[in-house]
């Protein structure tokens, strides 16, 4: 069936041999009835004809008293016929599609873009201020002069941009580089020893020297003093650089025989939540109720829309889990020794300034792995910052 025929509805009417064929053609044409296929039968006549022009034929046959049966009655003419009694159905119905319509004229989500330094919620706050959030009404909203607002009394923000689509603002930023203000513990503070070892050299920019080159300090020693006493009286600075030294250190790495890995997945559960004007509301979980062990793989937002253009306030959250699957998996000393190796020169990475002079290795197997042991004679900055406290 065609929309149209659906909508204006159509009819199907079975007339019977007792009536002659050149009788009913002789109706058809006074009535000025239109059909749309007729079929001839062993026992009759079938005509298919719009719904009104049938109707019409109806009347007609029943003033001259010639028997026909209505075979099939079609369109949205019979769904108005059975709700005519339930007029909430239809006032439920408008009252939808005005909710629809007019929430169009709210803003229900904002989502921000170009931030590194500033949160999303920070920026949002930073709108609130200029009276810009969620459910604000769009048509006394000049986006213009939002923009302008925010540029001029916010600190951290030196660009915005704001695009509304739907329901939906659209917000892009520029952070303000700002210079870093000092601190009132950088701007007094002194260099001691991180770790024992020999003074090697100094790459100090501020401060006075506290110890020579190869001297022995200890851990926690004064390196470099950010005090200095003047025959004028006593001046408070920042002691700033880098003090070498020779040190020793020992890394120790230990790889278990047997650990517990994950292998795959065993199952995964859905888990559906629709959020509205910011509240979420649970669907349903589809696998049952969520096990502890379960990882969470992916979050899938959509909002939902009647049309591309007109975006609905109401978001569908799918969260997929899967519960882990593990495996015993056993290491030879030769794949504990390369795993070792590895983590040796990762922690090494992470050790700035760090020169290695001469290493020492030791592999040790026990009850729990295997152990690689790494001695380093190394040259490395040992100066730590630490605050100087005035009265």
């Amino acid at each position: 069936m065609r929309i149209v025929d659906f909508i204006f509805g159509e009819m199907t009417l079975y007339i019977p041999d007792a009536t002659a064929p050149s009788l009913i053609f002789e109706i058809l044409c006074r009535s000025g009835a239109n059909y749309r296929h007729m079929e001839r039968t062993e026992n009759g006549v079938v005509i298919l004809c719009p719904k009104r022009d049938g109707s019409a034929l109806c009347r007609i046959l029943r003033q001259k008293n010639i028997e026909f049966t209505v075979l099939a009655d079609r369109g949205i003419h019979l769904f108005f016929q059975r709700t005519r009694l339930r007029p909430g159905l239809y006032l439920g119905f408008f009252c939808f599609l005005f909710l629809i319509l007019f929430s169009t004229q709210f803003v229900f989500d904002i989502r921000i873009s170009g931030n590194t330094v500033l949160t999303d919620t920070e920026v949002l706050e930073e709108l609130a201020v200029q009276g810009f959030s969620p459910g604000s009404y769009l048509p006394k909203t000049d986006i213009e002069a939002l923009c302008n607002r925010v540029v001029l009394h916010s600190d951290n923000i030196s660009w915005i941009s704001v695009n509304i689509l739907g329901t939906v603002a659209h917000v892009e930023i520029k952070e303000r580089k700002s210079k870093p203000t000092p601190t009132p513990d950088s701007t007094l503070s002194c260099l001691v020893a991180a770790r024992d070892g020999v003074i090697v050299g100094f790459d100090c920019t501020t401060g006075k020297i506290a110890v020579n080159v190869g001297e022995t300090v200890k851990k926690g020693q004064l390196l470099v003093n950010g005090v200095t006493d003047t025959a004028l009286g006593t001046y408070y600075g920042n002691a700033a650089g880098a003090v070498r030294a020779r040190t020793k250190r020992e890394i120790s790495i230990t790889i278990p025989k047997s650990e517990q890995v994950i292998c795959g997945y065993e199952r995964t559960e859905v888990k559906k939540s629709i959020i509205f004007l910011g509240k979420t509301i649970k669907i349903f979980t589809k696998g049952g109720n969520l096990p502890s062990s379960c990882d969470t793989m992916r979050v899938e937002t959509k909002q939902l829309s009647l049309t591309p253009e007109l975006l609905l306030p109401i978001f569908v959250e799918t969260t997929y889990y899967a519960t882990p699957v593990y495996t015993e998996v056993s290491y030879t000393a030769q794949q504990a020794e390369r795993l070792a190796l590895e983590a040796y020169l990762e922690k090494c990475k992470q050790i700035p300034d760090l020169q290695i002079l001469s290493c020492t290795t030791r592999w040790e197997e026990g009850e729990e792995g295997y152990t690689l042991v790494k001695v380093l004679d190394c040259i490395e900055n040992i100066a730590k910052k630490v605050p100087i406290q005035t009265n």
